[in-house]
């Protein structure tokens, strides 16, 4: 072979070592300190960030629940325990938290020990020393004082960490907790599930790797999420909760100094404003005080819910962790009134009276009757060898001869069994289901109950008896508080039932509504039937002091269970003129409407009048004289 082809052979098979020798060289010396210095440098771990959880707040800006920081202690077990009498110290420091604080070592000594379990001997004294290092979650708020006591004096009770936590507070207590609701932690069966469907892996990104990731699984890091368990905490969590945040702690073997790196850049949660006025929700608890019941007031055009109360009610921050055991179990204790009960959507009662409004509606639409047409009210109603009477029979006289608006100033229960003997049933069904009877209303609420009406296909074999029951709100009929101020609403606007709901959507938010059909002018004679029931004498509500906010109504006592006193109703809409605000008063097992639930609507009229123009201001003139003639609803 010529020389010239060797010599070129040999100088291509030589030129890939030069490149690598020269690439060592760079390596090993113009790069070997920037290189060495990075090596030392070693990521030991991730740190989440909390979640910061968007707050609560009325329509006016008033804050009804925010995150506040307080005070949680990590624990390295092996740290704590090179000082005999660390646990000692801790004690004096935390002296109420002496039980809690011997149980969580002992679960945390447990904890490492269970990894070490099955391991060879030399693996299993350098995992010991490992997890020895490794901070557990060990007590949660903890008292500022004993914080900056612990973190001044690390030589005092060594091994111990204190960060700052968020807890959910509401500022309120009570206040409005049905609506608000609360957050709890999580439960082992909704961490499996998200932990499987990969919703904390993707949340945190590809900057924290699967390893580092599997630590914080192992560490029980992602245990400490809350969930909204009722209310708006729970119908809004997503928008509250806001994204979780890591930082990646690097840290430098030769001078043992660490630094935070941004790992995955968490995002608040969005604050959410609710409809609600707080004097009006105020007023409307104040009222409920010391019963069982509930008032909505809302407006009658877009739905707005301004005030919701339930009665009885609790405070979301006993049950907030770290949660009151005691306030766990009153929750659901039948002889405290069921405190989480929302009995504005989720308890549906017989309606009594205030159902009135439909059965003398139906009966115009269905040309059953004229606004003009008079049944007498002088004797029962005989039927199968039942009797159905007026309430006002007891004081051993009737109503005379009654028109629809008469009727309903009167609660006359002969005039609506006159209506509901010529009503037929599938047609009436028909008219409840209208006016949002028997369906859930929409509201953006959780738990919300849809009540009863009679099904379709046992409607076109009801029987008279039925019919008369049901045309003075009782039988197959079970309503909300809610249903009944939605009703309300849409006889007062002329027949729009607009959809409810508690958190704002904007400053002049579009109405959400759906026509009923009724016809305007037979409306007009509903509206003007509750007007007189409460501005005139006779009127059951006459004496309930809301005539002087213009206000139409009707009151409602309706049959319970033998043996026990009648529910409370009042619904009402003011003012007359130009209506926009609806109102319901239920007050369970309260007596008569007419004076155990229509007094309770004033206080919250009196917050609403500050929504209205000047010109539509209530007056204060004096309620019309005159003591209602035995008032019986």
């Amino acid at each position: 072979m010529p020389r010239h082809r060797v010599l070129i052979i040999a100088i291509l098979f030589i030129l890939p070592f030069v490149g690598l020798e020269t690439r060592l060289v760079y390596l090993q010396g113009l790069m070997a300190e920037t290189y060495r210095e990075q090596i030392l440098k070693k990521r030991t771990g991730v740190r989440l960030l909390p979640l910061w959880r968007g707050r609560i707040l009325d329509r006016n800006g008033v804050v009804l629940a925010q995150d506040l920081r307080g005070f949680d202690v990590q624990i390295r077990i092996g740290d704590f325990e090179k000082r005999p009498d660390a646990a000692e110290q801790l004690l004096r420091l935390l002296p109420d938290r002496g039980e809690e604080i011997t149980e969580r070592l002992r679960v945390i000594r447990e904890r490492v020990e269970e990894k070490v379990v099955g391991l060879p001997l030399k693996q299993a004294r350098r995992m010991r020393v490992q997890e020895a290092r490794v901070a557990y979650p060990f007590l949660v708020d903890i008292p500022f004082q004993a914080a900056l006591m612990i973190e001044s004096h690390p030589d005092r009770i060594p091994g111990l960490d204190v960060q700052e936590k968020l807890r959910r507070r509401y500022p309120y207590g009570a206040l409005a907790a049905h609506v608000i609701g609360y957050v709890g932690q999580i439960q082992r069966e909704e961490y499996d599930r998200l932990l499987n469907s990969g919703f904390f892996r993707e949340e945190l990104g590809e900057s924290v790797d699967d390893a580092q990731f599997e630590l914080l699984k192992i560490r029980g890091l992602f245990m400490d999420e809350l969930i909204g368990r009722t209310g708006v905490e729970r119908q809004y969590h997503k928008e509250l909760r806001g994204r979780r945040g890591a930082i990646l702690r690097e840290r430098d073997t030769q001078t043992g100094e660490t630094r935070d790196v941004p790992a995955t850049l968490g995002e608040p949660g969005r604050d959410i404003r609710l409809t609600l006025d707080l004097d009006a929700q105020t007023r409307a608890e104040r009222a409920l005080a010391g019963k069982r019941g509930a008032i909505v007031a809302m407006d009658v055009w877009t739905g707005e819910i301004y005030a919701m109360a339930s009665a009885p009610a609790f405070d979301p921050n006993d049950l907030a962790p770290p949660p009151n055991n005691e306030a766990i179990r009153r929750m659901a204790d039948r002889d405290a009134g069921l405190p989480a009960l929302n009995r504005a959507i989720a308890s549906a009662q017989p309606p009594g009276s205030v159902f009135k409004l439909m059965t003398g509606l139906a009966a115009l639409q269905e040309g059953r009757i004229e606004p003009s047409t008079s049944f007498p009210c002088e004797e029962s109603i005989l039927l199968g060898g039942h009797s159905f009477d007026c309430w006002i029979f007891e004081h051993g006289r009737g109503h005379g001869p009654q028109d629809l608006a008469g009727a309903l100033q009167r609660s006359c229960n002969i005039f609506f069994y006159s209506c509901g003997k010529r009503l037929n049933m599938l047609s009436f069904r028909s008219w409840m289901a209208a006016f949002g009877l028997g369906e859930k209303s929409g509201i953006d609420l959780p738990a919300e109950s849809p009540g009863r009406i009679p099904r379709q296909a046992t409607a076109a074999k009801a029987t008279v008896g039925e019919m008369l029951n049901i045309s003075i709100g009782q039988g197959e009929l079970l309503v909300t508080p809610l249903q009944a101020a939605r009703m309300t609403a849409a006889v007062a606007n002329g027949g729009r039932l607009p959809r409810p709901r508690v958190v704002m959507r904007g400053e002049s938010p579009p109405s959400d509504h759906v026509e009923t059909g009724a016809r305007p002018e037979f409306l007009a004679v509903i509206r003007q039937g509750m007007w007189q029931v409460v501005n005139e004498p006779g009127g059951t509500a006459s004496m309930s002091g809301m005539s002087r906010f213009h206000a139409s109504g009707k009151t409602g006592t309706a049959q319970t269970v033998p043996g026990k006193p009648n529910h409370a109703w009042f619904v009402c809409f003011f003012p007359h003129e130009q209506p926009r605000f609806a109102i319901c008063v239920f007050v369970e097992y309260g007596g008569k409407g007419s004076s155990a639930a229509a007094p309770l609507a004033v206080p919250v009229a009196e917050a609403l009048q500050r929504y209205l123009p000047a010109a539509a201001q209530p007056s204060n003139e004096t309620p019309p004289s005159g003591t209602p003639v035995a008032p019986g609803d």
